[in-house]
């Protein structure tokens, strides 16, 4: 739960979405947590042109290993909608993890300043979402 801070990776939230992508990965009927969007050619043919138009740029490589994994880390696992549901550890830990990183980037920013904080944790933030996008996208 601790390296959740450095990986900007809630516990609960990753262990929940985690284990449902990996109960219903590859399968057609049920898709969604944890996939990456993939249509058959009937649905993709089945889509209006501007639909078509909006899947092609979701799957161009500047979204999907750039503003996506950003989206991702910075935004979506910041505040776990649609896990309430499922009780409240995931809201728990994400928001426990959100202080956590809050803390860590406070300390951070006081003890070295917001510029060479800023240079040095965006790249490694952006660096290492796309990597890990990249690598499960193979």
């Amino acid at each position: 739960r601790v390296i959740s801070v450095l990986t900007l990776t809630p516990y609960d939230f990753w262990r929940q979405t985690h284990a449902i992508h990996h109960a219903n990965s590859g399968n057609l009927d049920y898709r969604g947590i944890g996939d990456i969007d993939m249509l058959t050619v009937r649905e993709y043919l089945a889509l209006s042109r501007w639909h078509r138009l909006l899947y092609r740029l979701y799957r161009h490589p500047l979204v999907m290993f750039g503003v996506g994994p950003v989206y991702n880390f910075v935004l979506r696992q910041r505040l776990p909608l649609g896990l309430m549901r499922s009780g409240w550890q995931p809201w728990l830990s994400t928001m426990a993890t959100n202080i956590a990183i809050a803390i860590f980037g406070a300390t951070m920013i006081w003890l070295v300043g917001v510029g060479p904080f800023l240079l040095v944790q965006l790249p490694i933030t952006f660096l290492g979402a796309s990597i890990g996008v990249w690598l499960f996208y193979v």
